[in-house]
């Protein structure tokens, strides 16, 4: 993707905290992911470095149940927000992919 691509809004974060977006069509099909963790968003490419999988429950819904890790939907890995470090799963010590983003001055969430 291009830098400058739109992923969302900030307004977007606001009560879920996160915001899947996809781009394209499979194969190729770009799936990414953007957190709110305080006031940091943070993004990344949704797949789970142990399987490949989306880490997605449903749309937009990347937290564990206390709100305070992102959880892989298929075998429940916990990764930090801030960092994409899995703490805990079959892939413990491995990372998410990070997308290099920015907020715009009209809030809007682009990649960098």
């Amino acid at each position: 993707m291009k830098s400058g691509t739109v992923l969302c809004r900030r307004a977007d974060l606001k009560h879920s905290k996160c915001k899947s977006v996809s781009f394209g069509e499979l194969p190729e099909k770009k799936r990414y992911f953007v957190i709110k963790s305080g006031q940091d968003v943070y993004g990344y490419i949704n797949s789970c470095p142990h399987t490949g999988a989306p880490l997605n429950w449903l749309p937009d819904q990347f937290l564990d149940s206390e709100g305070q890790y992102i959880q892989c939907s298929l075998h429940g890995a916990l990764f930090e927000k801030h960092t994409g470090l899995c703490i805990y799963g079959p892939c413990r010590g491995a990372s998410l992919s990070p997308v290099a983003i920015r907020i715009e001055q009209d809030d809007t969430v682009v990649l960098d």
